[in-house]
């Protein structure tokens, strides 16, 4: 899905000013971030990991095309782990852009 609701059992914080930009500055700035991403990153999972590195942020990068699901598991949870992550943010292409996308990181995070 690229637009909608987000369910209640994300807890959120309403942006009250901007648009996708300072979303996604804000969400880089509190949580570590899962960069998922099909052969190379474009568009906004690329602006995405270059504030990463700006902010001097942790994150880590996943190319679904070339890892299993278990292993981007057991990747992303030592990334938890040593960055004592508390907050997640998981980023990527839209569905448009990559249509498994949605299954591999659903499969991940959950």
């Amino acid at each position: 899905m690229e637009v909608g609701p987000i369910p209640d059992r994300y807890p959120m914080s309403l942006l009250m000013e901007g648009g996708y930009r300072q979303r996604r500055l804000k969400n880089v700035q509190d949580s570590g971030t899962a960069i998922l991403f099909k052969q190379s990153l474009t568009g906004g999972t690329k602006l995405t990991r270059d504030s990463c590195i700006r902010e001097k942020k942790p994150f880590i990068m996943l190319d679904g095309t070339q890892i299993s699901v278990e292993r981007a598991v057991k990747a992303v949870v030592r990334f938890i782990v040593e960055n004592e992550i508390q907050t997640m943010n998981v980023a990527g292409p839209r569905a448009s852009g990559w249509a498994e996308g949605y299954a591999f990181a659903l499969a991940v995070v959950q």
